[in-house]
């Protein structure tokens, strides 16, 4: 698995590029825009920020961070594995039938809210079984929710653990305090804008909310991500755990409902689903807990059904190793150190719209004095970042472009598949 041949796409670069705010001393009170109109916490950039830093602006350092949360989900999974099961190989078979899903290899390459959260997710619904440190189950569930509100479908399941281990006022209290902390960054901003957030959303709440229609589309995004062979199967191995008399009411209703509300609604995004999916390898996980001899079978029967071996993109358009090519080759140009530089990019999806997110928070992070969007006519610099082939720069006219004013071509140079050019003031 070649990590350099990993794809980028916009919202990675839009992650990149406010990591770089915080890199510059400013504060970032929201997260990536939710599709109801809303917007998440920034807790996701705060806590990859510092992988982004100590690997010196390195594009895959928040990646290899996320490979690391990828790792300790794991190693948090095979420890309440362990210290509830003394069948070793049951464990470890249990373990492979995880790792071996579509769904966590693609969680472990792809950092980002809309995958990332799922992470958190499982690493709060596992440690679910330390109930004399609930806390630490509800800061995950927090994290989670603050990255993504999918996360709430599988809340009950903690509310249900608070109340079957009769969690007296200060754990309780601790636990809630624990959920909201993530959430820090916005609630002071709702209160500084006087809830600015809530009231665009009262002013057009139906923005971005899905359709309600029956159908089984969802089902079949899920039966993808955990690699299961056929939707009825999907549906089956829950009644495994749903008619089992050791499972608790709040669990299955959990799985229930999550399964009835995306058969109730329209397709979603696949991100949405990720997780009810980390519910379902929860409840599922429990019943192997549940069941160890039987459940001996049914994992070994699930590896050799559905497990396969992770597997990276190659020969995508975007990889990596080329984005941070480029980044290097104008970050070692001495004259634009200590210039004001704007910087606008065409990629190869032939839009016409000059996402450059990824490259200005790479390039702040290297050094340079990228300006704002909406400070493009102070730039002494224009710098075009062309990887569409045989794109009609000169003829290129957009907003951004635009507000430099009249500019003249001062420097060329074909890097791999980027042409790049640096315009000065005419």
């Amino acid at each position: 698995m070649n990590i350099n041949m990993l794809p980028i796409d916009t919202d990675y670069g839009r992650d990149l590029y406010e990591m770089s705010n915080i890199f510059l001393h400013k504060v970032v009170w929201l997260g990536p825009r939710l599709s109801p109109g809303l917007s998440a916490s920034p807790i996701y950039y705060y806590l990859y920020y510092p992988s982004l830093w100590l690997s010196g602006g390195d594009i895959r350092g928040p990646i290899y961070f996320n490979m690391l949360v990828t790792a300790l989900c794991l190693l948090i999974f095979l420890y309440v594995m362990f210290k509830n099961s003394k069948y070793y190989i049951l464990t470890i078979l249990t373990a492979l039938a995880v790792m071996t899903t579509p769904l966590w290899s693609r969680l472990a390459t792809h950092p980002g809210n809309g995958f990332s959260y799922a992470l958190f997710l499982f690493a709060g619904l596992a440690t679910t079984y330390f109930t004399k440190n609930l806390w630490i189950s509800a800061l995950l569930f927090g994290v989670a929710t603050a990255m993504h509100p999918a996360s709430i479908l599988a809340l009950p399941i903690l509310i249900g653990v608070y109340i079957s281990n009769r969690a007296s006022w200060k754990q309780i209290l601790l636990g809630l305090a624990a959920y909201i902390s993530p959430w820090t960054p916005i609630i002071l901003f709702e209160f500084i804008t006087k809830g600015f957030l809530v009231r665009q959303f009262m002013a057009n709440p139906g923005s971005g909310l899905v359709g309600s229609q029956l159908h089984l589309g969802n089902l079949t995004i899920l039966t993808s991500q955990l690699g299961l062979r056929s939707l009825y199967l999907t549906l089956a191995l829950p009644l495994l755990f749903i008619f089992d008399k050791k499972s608790k009411a709040w669990e299955k209703l959990t799985l229930i409902f999550g399964l009835l509300f995306f058969m109730m609604v329209g397709t979603v995004p696949e991100h949405y689903l990720f997780g009810v999916a980390m519910t379902y390898l929860y409840v599922m996980i429990k019943w192997v807990l549940q069941h160890k001899k039987v459940a001996l079978l049914v994992m070994t029967i699930w590896i050799l059904l559905n497990g396969s071996v992770p597997s990276m993109p190659v020969n995508t358009k975007r990889p990596l190793y080329e984005i941070e090519n480029n980044v290097s080759e104008i970050a070692s140009i001495e004259e634009l150190k200590g210039k004001k530089v704007a910087v606008v990019a065409v990629l190869p999806t032939g839009t016409s719209v000059p996402q450059a997110d990824d490259y200005r928070g790479l390039l702040r992070m290297k050094g340079l004095n990228v300006v704002e969007l909406s400070e493009h006519s102070q730039a002494d610099l224009l710098i075009y970042i062309v990887e569409q082939p045989g794109f009609d720069y000169e003829h290129w006219s957009t907003w951004e472009t635009e507000q430099f004013g009249k500019k003249k071509v001062l420097w060329t140079k074909q890097v791999g598949n980027a042409l790049m050019m640096i315009w000065g003031k005419n």
